[in-house]
């Protein structure tokens, strides 16, 4: 059970992990991030005993965190996060504006400002891309681009309309972080935390 003293101590670590994240991305976030930009959030430990937790933004936009590391980000306006009946569909069609190699070449230069040495090594070679998927009645005009090399992989979410990114899914051992600390007088606070976590 995760205590509303240790939550808060979590969000105090990874406020400034996820804002440096959205600053790298030129996300429309506020920077620095603080607590009241937060509208939700959710925090626990992983089976090794780190912090991992997900924050929603009062701008929509989610952002979940493992290992050290942001490993997934979504807007509120994405797709492949926010449509989850046919009901919904109708607020993501639009038309197609980018081309796909153009949304590759902007996708792959806001990722490399992350500065993540695995990710640059990924970004160098050659996406698979899905989408827009065309209809007769809609079109909805989101591609997914991903760069792979098992067991590492990027996925991105790319709004051919609007020009942006609306998600990235990051996974893979080599993109593990040392995991921000929580004060160890609240830990020992913390009912059921593992005896020998860290």
């Amino acid at each position: 059970m995760m205590t509303g003293e240790y939550t808060n101590a979590v969000l105090v670590a990874l406020l400034p992990i996820i804002g440096d994240y959205c600053n790298k991305l030129e996300l429309p976030c506020p920077y620095p991030l603080q607590t009241n930009h937060v509208q939700r959030v959710g925090v626990g430990h992983n089976e090794t005993g780190e912090v991992q937790g997900g924050i929603v933004l009062t701008n929509g936009y989610s952002f979940a965190f493992n290992h050290g590391y942001v490993y997934t980000f979504y807007t509120s306006t994405s797709y492949l996060n926010n449509c989850d009946t046919a009901d919904e569909i109708p607020r993501f069609t639009g038309k197609v504006r980018i081309a796909k190699d153009k949304a590759v070449t902007i996708a792959r230069e806001k990722l490399v400002k992350l500065e993540i040495t695995v990710l640059n090594r990924l970004l160098k070679g050659k996406p698979t891309i899905s989408g827009p998927l065309v209809k007769k009645e809609y079109t909805l005009p989101y591609y997914v681009i991903r760069w792979s090399d098992w067991p590492h992989s990027v996925q991105v979410e790319f709004n051919a309309e609007k020009g942006r990114i609306e998600g990235v899914d990051m996974g893979g051992r080599e993109f593990f972080k040392p995991p921000p600390r929580v004060p160890d007088d609240i830990l020992k606070r913390l009912p059921g935390r593992p005896p020998d976590a860290k």
